[in-house]
């Protein structure tokens, strides 16, 4: 019975986790391979770190 429990219980972890990434609260990664700038135009280069759509609404 042990062993049985033991099993149900991990299937409930992965079953959460699998939730938990469906849901996004994994971090992103976006990479820019190229920008064009045009005359007039600006541009700022840098490492930059966004507050997200979820920090916005307060959730």
């Amino acid at each position: 019975m042990g062993n049985l429990y033991t099993k149900l219980s991990r299937l409930g972890i992965d079953q959460i986790n699998t939730l938990e990434r469906m849901k996004g609260k994994g971090q992103q990664k976006i990479i820019v391979e190229k920008v064009n700038i045009e005359a007039g135009g600006q541009a700022a280069i840098g490492v930059y770190e966004g507050v997200g759509v979820n920090a916005k609404k307060g959730l």
